[in-house]
Protein backbone atom coordinates (compact mmCIF):
# COMPACT_ATOMS: atom_id res chain seq x y z
CA UNK A 1 0.00 0.00 0.00
CA UNK A 2 2.78 2.44 0.89
CA UNK A 3 4.60 1.41 -2.29
CA UNK A 4 1.52 2.29 -4.36
CA UNK A 5 1.24 5.68 -2.67
CA UNK A 6 4.92 6.39 -3.33
CA UNK A 7 4.61 5.34 -6.98
CA UNK A 8 1.54 7.53 -7.47
CA UNK A 9 3.37 10.42 -5.79
CA UNK A 10 6.29 9.94 -8.16
CA UNK A 11 3.97 9.96 -11.16
CA UNK A 12 2.23 13.13 -9.93
CA UNK A 13 5.56 14.87 -9.33
CA UNK A 14 6.77 13.89 -12.80
CA UNK A 15 3.60 14.94 -14.61
CA UNK A 16 3.22 18.24 -12.76
CA UNK A 17 6.90 19.08 -13.08
CA UNK A 18 7.09 18.37 -16.80
CA UNK A 19 3.81 20.24 -17.39
CA UNK A 20 5.15 23.25 -15.49
CA UNK A 21 8.39 23.08 -17.47
CA UNK A 22 6.45 23.00 -20.75
CA UNK A 23 4.35 26.00 -19.70
CA UNK A 24 7.42 27.98 -18.65
CA UNK A 25 9.21 27.07 -21.89
CA UNK A 26 6.22 28.12 -24.01
CA UNK A 27 5.77 31.44 -22.23
CA UNK A 28 9.45 32.34 -21.72
CA UNK A 29 10.46 35.60 -23.27
CA UNK A 30 13.73 36.92 -24.57
CA UNK A 31 16.69 36.56 -22.24
CA UNK A 32 18.49 39.65 -23.50
CA UNK A 33 16.84 41.98 -20.97
CA UNK A 34 20.13 42.71 -19.17
CA UNK A 35 22.01 43.76 -22.31
CA UNK A 36 24.13 46.86 -21.85
CA UNK A 37 25.80 46.67 -25.22
CA UNK A 38 25.86 44.81 -28.49
CA UNK A 39 28.50 42.94 -30.43
CA UNK A 40 28.37 42.41 -34.18
CA UNK A 41 29.96 39.22 -35.52
CA UNK A 42 29.65 38.42 -39.23
CA UNK A 43 26.67 40.75 -39.55
CA UNK A 44 24.76 39.18 -36.63
CA UNK A 45 24.03 41.37 -33.59
CA UNK A 46 24.49 39.72 -30.17
CA UNK A 47 23.49 41.39 -26.89
CA UNK A 48 26.24 41.64 -24.26
CA UNK A 49 25.73 42.00 -20.52
CA UNK A 50 28.20 43.98 -18.44
CA UNK A 51 29.52 40.83 -16.77
CA UNK A 52 30.45 39.33 -20.15
CA UNK A 53 32.81 42.08 -21.29
CA UNK A 54 36.56 41.65 -21.26
CA UNK A 55 37.00 44.96 -19.41
CA UNK A 56 34.75 43.78 -16.56
CA UNK A 57 36.65 40.48 -16.23
CA UNK A 58 40.00 42.25 -16.43
CA UNK A 59 39.06 44.75 -13.72
CA UNK A 60 37.60 42.04 -11.51
CA UNK A 61 40.74 39.93 -11.82
CA UNK A 62 42.96 42.94 -11.24
CA UNK A 63 41.21 44.03 -8.04
CA UNK A 64 40.06 40.71 -6.59
CA UNK A 65 42.05 37.92 -8.25
CA UNK A 66 41.35 34.90 -10.43
CA UNK A 67 39.20 33.19 -7.82
CA UNK A 68 36.80 36.16 -7.90
CA UNK A 69 36.48 35.80 -11.67
CA UNK A 70 35.68 32.08 -11.33
CA UNK A 71 33.22 32.78 -8.51
CA UNK A 72 31.55 35.54 -10.52
CA UNK A 73 31.20 33.28 -13.58
CA UNK A 74 29.69 30.53 -11.43
CA UNK A 75 27.29 32.98 -9.80
CA UNK A 76 26.18 34.33 -13.18
CA UNK A 77 25.68 30.80 -14.53
CA UNK A 78 23.64 29.83 -11.47
CA UNK A 79 21.53 32.99 -11.73
CA UNK A 80 20.80 32.30 -15.41
CA UNK A 81 19.29 28.93 -14.45
CA UNK A 82 16.31 30.72 -12.94
CA UNK A 83 15.27 32.87 -15.91
CA UNK A 84 13.62 32.25 -19.26
CA UNK A 85 13.91 28.93 -21.05
CA UNK A 86 16.73 27.83 -18.75
CA UNK A 87 14.16 27.84 -15.93
CA UNK A 88 12.07 25.35 -17.91
CA UNK A 89 15.06 23.02 -18.24
CA UNK A 90 15.83 23.42 -14.53
CA UNK A 91 12.25 22.58 -13.55
CA UNK A 92 12.25 19.53 -15.82
CA UNK A 93 15.55 18.20 -14.46
CA UNK A 94 14.56 18.78 -10.83
CA UNK A 95 11.18 17.10 -11.30
CA UNK A 96 12.75 14.10 -13.06
CA UNK A 97 15.36 13.76 -10.30
CA UNK A 98 12.77 14.10 -7.53
CA UNK A 99 10.39 11.61 -9.15
CA UNK A 100 13.31 9.21 -9.66
CA UNK A 101 14.20 9.49 -5.99
CA UNK A 102 10.60 8.73 -4.99
CA UNK A 103 10.51 5.72 -7.34
CA UNK A 104 13.81 4.50 -5.88
CA UNK A 105 12.44 4.77 -2.33
CA UNK A 106 9.30 2.88 -3.42
CA UNK A 107 11.44 0.16 -5.00
CA UNK A 108 13.59 -0.24 -1.87
CA UNK A 109 10.53 -0.13 0.36
CA UNK A 110 8.99 -2.98 -1.64
CA UNK A 111 12.27 -4.94 -1.55
CA UNK A 112 12.45 -4.56 2.25
CA UNK A 113 8.87 -5.75 2.67
CA UNK A 114 9.38 -8.80 0.43
CA UNK A 115 12.65 -9.73 2.07
CA UNK A 116 14.41 -9.97 -1.28
CA UNK A 117 17.12 -7.57 -0.36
Amino acid sequence: MVRNILCMSGIVILVLGLTAAAVVYATAGSESDNATGYEIVNGVVYPIATQETKLYRHDLERYAGKFAVITDEFGNWFARLWHGKSLAYTIAIVSIALAGAVFLVAYHFAADRDGTR
